[in-house]
């Protein structure tokens, strides 16, 4: 369960997303900035980032999405959420590379309320959604005491990429384009290598509605950096393993079909 709050700040329009699972994260983004504090470690991480998330659902050209997605109205599911009436939507994709979509839509505002990511059992496996609402222009709170921490350590895990080039093919999955690609650090668990240099090219792919990450080190060796597997836990599946001696893992909220393939695809040998 996270809290979502969107606002400004400075004139700069920010959002602050605050977990309340076990592992206490605050996150704020702005200009395709996003900073991840951790209280507990007093460690910030800094990262380039393409996409805000919810409730930003769609990017991109609308006459693309429609390629891969059906689009149906559904009266029966409209529903008062957070004090808002809504109407609801199901969007279906037309392959089995993607999940099916749910989504309830306030009709003042048009703003995106709740969403639900539904598998191939009609099981739903991911669900977003506002707990409390208030639409119009407001200021919000950035938290003094971990915006302007003096004792937090702060690493950079990611930049838009500088001069190294590109390992992976453009569009390894049909209707998955290319959205931007970074130089990155190998981090796990909010820990960072010590390695100054970013050793990683991390790029993200989408179709509009679905996000995959494609993440490969530059330098080709044998060691094995990640968990080598296929899995899926939620709507997130993960693939990773060795392409021509180079560590890769392809990741998003996907079928593990899908991140199976894109790993596949991903490496130009």
């Amino acid at each position: 369960m996270s809290t979502i709050s969107q606002g400004s700040v400075g004139g700069n329009t920010k959002r602050k997303v605050i977990s309340m699972s076990k592992r206490h994260v605050v996150e704020i983004y702005s200009d395709n900035t996003l900073e991840q504090y951790y209280p507990a470690k007093k460690v910030v991480m800094i990262s380039k980032v393409s996409r805000a998330g919810f409730p930003n659902i769609f990017s991109g050209d609308p006459s693309h999405i429609i390629n891969y997605y059906d689009f149906f109205r559904k009266v029966e599911l409209d529903s008062l959420i957070v004090k808002q009436q809504t109407q609801a939507y199901e969007i279906v994709p037309k392959d089995r590379l993607r999940w099916k979509l749910r989504l309830w839509i306030d009709i003042e505002s048009a703003l995106p309320i709740s969403v639900e990511y539904i598998d191939s059992d009609g099981s739903v496996i991911k669900r977003e959604a506002f707990t409390s609402l208030n639409i119009g222009t407001s200021d919000i709170d950035m938290d003094s005491t971990i915006a302007s921490g003096k004792t937090w350590r702060k690493f950079f895990v990611s930049r838009y990429k500088n001069e190294k080039e590109c390992v992976f093919y453009n569009e390894p999955v049909e209707g998955f384009r290319l959205v931007n690609c970074f130089d990155s650090k190998f981090h796990r668990s909010g820990k960072v290598s010590s390695n100054p240099n970013y050793n990683q090219n991390h790029c993200l792919f989408s179709d509009g509605v679905a996000h995959v990450s494609l993440v490969a080190f530059y330098e080709r060796e044998s060691n094995v950096y990640f968990r080598v597997g296929n899995w899926t836990k939620g709507c997130s599946s993960f693939k990773s393993g060795i392409i021509s001696n180079r560590s890769v893992i392809s990741f998003g909220c996907v079928p593990k079909e899908t991140v199976q393939v894109f790993f596949n695809n991903s490496v130009a040998r």
